[in-house]
């Protein structure tokens, strides 16, 4: 009875790690995925690495470009946000289940502006620093306020989980490639 216990132990275990190995690696969201995100940039990438150890990492960038001046191609402004989190992961069953703590997500924002483009640089260096400064502190706090109310792309407590060889669906919401 004993033997026969430790054997089924020993096969959840075994196929709890192959379906862990599956998985472990570098993912990219898709571009409908990335659309319900909403992280207020014209330009997002999201990835998700696994570690065979359990460990994840879920990196999410942001570019925006924006110009102030009427009939001009070059951009004035350039606005990058990046969002990381880190938790542990384990998969049982066909499902996911995930540990964030709230410290382990990480927002970091800077907007600079290209000041090629005017006549008088050092009149605006000094106030335009402070503006850069303030204005990526409020984006970090958006950024980081945003993925709070998307919990489904970071959180998941007994989830369903698909893995084949090139896409992984996690739940309804993410969807992963290769």
């Amino acid at each position: 009875m004993k033997a026969r216990l430790f054997l089924i132990l020993i096969i959840s275990l075994f196929c709890t790690c192959l379906s862990a190995q599956k998985i472990t690696g570098k993912w990219r969201c898709t571009k409908e995925s990335i659309a319900q995100i909403h992280m207020r940039f014209d330009y997002v990438t999201c990835t998700y690495r696994f570690k065979k150890n359990g460990k994840m990492i879920i990196k999410i960038k942001g570019d925006t470009y924006v110009s102030h001046k009427q009939y001009t191609t070059k951009y004035d402004h350039h606005r990058r946000g990046t969002l990381v989190i880190k938790g542990s992961y384990s998969i049982q069953d066909g499902k996911i289940t995930s540990i964030v703590a709230k410290e382990d997500i990480e927002a970091s924002a800077i907007d600079y502006c290209d000041h090629s483009l005017e006549n008088d640089r050092a009149s605006v260096a000094n106030s335009d620093f402070a503006a850069e400064n303030r204005s990526g502190i409020i984006m970090e706090r958006a950024m980081s306020s945003q993925i709070m109310t998307k919990p489904e792309f970071w959180n998941w407590d007994q989830v369903p989980i698909t893995i084949s060889n090139n896409e992984v669906k996690i739940g309804e919401a993410v969807v992963l490639k290769r």
